[in-house]
């Protein structure tokens, strides 16, 4: 058997078996017959393929097929092109993927990027540069070395990327005393505690204060009677009120959700949306949004933003209040929770519910124990 393959072609025409008879006297072994009406088809041994064309060229050759190791020759010599495009596609891929195409660096206050390439790019670490050899330890030492206001620095090499994360040396600012600065409150609420390290309090425990009244005065009174001017510092701790509220009247027009929800995405590379082309369906909707990462690729790290569209449908509030009650009081505490900053830590939550001429008004409140000091002007 010829070790590059077979051949199978079919004959068609008169006097075939005449044909194999005279072909196996000259030598022509075949590796398979199969015989339909006046078509033979045939498989011969590549290296007497063309002694076998000779021979048959008073037949019609309708078909011609290349099997075992000459059939895939035939197939990378007929796709060559094709076979070449992803050969350099895959070295090209290999290539990128050996690169540094991404240097990020974060934490930086006072301390220039700029200045943190250079340095890199003096260690041969730029965009482009090979991946291989890249030494963490060498560039953290290095930035550590160069950077007085550097503290601490971490380097990660992942995939194309460096990511370069420092934190820059704290120093104490001796202020002028003559730079007058007040304490204010950054919130509504209720005094609960003062600490004045600096200045003089003009509040005390107990007194319910709005956002942007003067907590802590910037000046003292020596015992002498003058007034020292000077940067009020300090901590004052209130109770913040936080609430969130409904309102209900039955037989009025309010907007509830049909059940029928709609979804777009759309791509993000780089702080840049490339938003889906299709349009909202419904008139009236609410809309929740995420954003995701649509692979850990840093060097093309695009998210996926999904916008989900929940239909609002107009009905008659025809129910009692006493009906609809638990589910007025939970949408109010979802309001209020809505309403709170993240880093508040809810102490106490209470509901209160109050009806005028047929309306009820439904309002949750959290308390929240927070330092609510605000230096005006910064």
């Amino acid at each position: 058997m010829d070790w590059l393959g077979q051949i199978k072609l079919t004959l068609k025409g008169l006097n075939v078996e005449r044909f194999i008879n005279y072909a196996l006297k000259k030598g022509i072994e075949f590796r398979s017959l199969k015989r339909d009406g006046s078509e033979m088809t045939i498989s011969v041994d590549y290296n007497k393929y063309k002694k076998t064309i000779k021979m048959a060229k008073a037949f019609e050759i309708e078909k011609i097929e290349y099997t075992g190791l000459a059939g895939v020759c035939k197939f990378f010599l007929s796709h060559i092109g094709v076979i070449v495009g992803l050969v350099l596609g895959l070295a090209m891929l290999f290539f990128s993927l050996t690169r540094v195409w991404r240097i990020d660096v974060i934490g930086l206050e006072r301390i220039d990027k700029q200045s943190i390439i250079e340095i890199l790019n003096e260690m041969d670490y730029n965009i482009g540069s090979s991946n291989f050899h890249i030494d963490n330890k060498q560039i953290e030492d290095r930035l550590l070395e160069e950077f007085e206001d550097i503290s601490m620095v971490s380097v990660i090499h992942e995939g194309c990327s460096i990511i370069i994360s420092l934190k820059e040396k704290e120093y104490e600012v001796e202020l002028d005393p003559t730079f007058q600065v007040p304490i204010i409150a950054g919130f509504d609420g209720i005094i609960e505690s003062i600490d004045v390290v600096q200045g003089t309090p003009l509040v005390k425990v107990g007194d319910v204060v709005s956002k942007g009244d003067i907590l802590i005065a910037p000046f003292t009174v020596d015992s002498e009677g003058n007034m020292i001017k000077m940067r009020a510092i300090g901590d004052v701790k209130a109770s913040v009120y936080v609430k969130g509220s409904v309102t209900y009247k039955q037989g009025q027009e309010r907007l509830v959700r049909s059940g029928n929800v709609q979804v777009l995405k759309s791509l993000k590379l780089f702080g840049t949306e490339f938003p889906s082309n299709k349009k909202v369906e419904y008139e009236y909707y609410e809309v929740e949004k995420t954003e995701s990462n649509l692979s850990n690729n840093f060097l093309l790290p695009f998210k996926v933003i999904e916008e989900r569209y929940y239909e609002m449908v107009k009905v008659v509030d025809n129910k009692t209040f006493e009906e609809q009650k638990d589910y007025l009081i939970k949408k109010s505490i979802y309001e209020a929770y809505e309403n709170l900053d993240a880093s508040f830590e809810v102490s106490e939550e209470q509901t209160d519910i109050t009806e005028v001429e047929g309306t009820y008004f439904i309002t949750t409140y959290l308390k929240v124990l927070t330092n609510i000091a605000d230096y005006e002007g910064e």
